[in-house]
């Protein structure tokens, strides 16, 4: 029963959320575009290395692994995005179902102390018609009946105790769905901040790379010559003095 009920938990919390695989796709680019940006700066400086420093295709290999960092970058930032909400709705949805199984306890509890009250109630009756019984023959019959009584509340009061005991396993596993997916929002927004990090100091260091060849072309290039001095203005002879 308790497995069943288990299964039933995670069908409806299933229902109200987005099923796992809706990030594989964003999960694909990401790797996609880390691949193709690892091919590109794996050998950057071993390429660059064999160009003069004032060579196009030395900024154009820097730009190209530039921009695939980029584009990793970008993947990374839709994919966390995504992760994050995904994380937070089922958090949220698994604290929702969590406030419901709690809010039914209470008829669970009423339903069990009425069941206990009325067990007992009928008990005592019993035993009095029980003692009456002996003495008047004629009350068998309602004792019997009594009797029946009780065995139907004894088998309402078992049900009730049944009940609780599953809805106590209910609200156990919900309250440990809730505080795992609150665990994996934390975890997804701490990668984020980290993430951001990387981003800046990526950025950073390819824009320095970009600086660093410039810098280079320009000392090895040395100054520009001077330009040559005007030469003299010839002036007509009828006009010397």
């Amino acid at each position: 029963m308790r497995a069943v009920l288990l299964l039933s938990i995670a069908g409806i919390a299933a229902a109200q959320n987005p099923p796992p695989d809706s990030l594989a796709p964003l999960e694909q680019a990401v790797l996609k575009a880390t691949t193709d940006w690892q091919g590109l700066a794996k050998d950057l400086e071993a390429r660059i290395a064999r160009m003069l420093p004032c060579d196009p295709k030395t900024k154009a290999a820097i730009d190209d692994v530039s921009k695939a960092s980029q584009a990793r970058l970008a993947a990374l930032t839709k994919y966390d995005q995504a992760a994050l909400a995904t994380a937070e709705n089922r958090a949220e949805g698994a604290k929702r179902l969590l406030a419901i199984e709690t809010g039914r306890n209470t008829e669970v509890i009423a339903d069990k102390l009425h069941a206990d009250e009325a067990l007992a109630a009928v008990d005592a009756e019993l035993a009095d018609l029980t003692r009456s019984a002996s003495v008047q023959p004629a009350l068998e019959s309602a004792r019997g009946a009594l009797q029946q009584t009780l065995e139907m509340l004894k088998q309402r009061l078992q049900l009730a105790r049944d009940q609780a005991e599953r809805r106590d396993a209910v609200v156990d596993s919900l309250q440990a769905l809730a505080a795992a997916y609150q665990a994996r929002a934390a975890a997804v927004k701490e990668a984020t901040a980290a993430f951001e990090v990387e981003r800046n100091k990526w950025n950073a260091y390819y824009a320095a790379r970009s600086q660093r060849a410039q810098t280079e072309c320009a000392i090895t290039a040395g100054p520009a010559p001077a330009a040559p001095p005007p030469k003299p203005t010839a002036v007509p002879q009828g006009k010397q003095k």
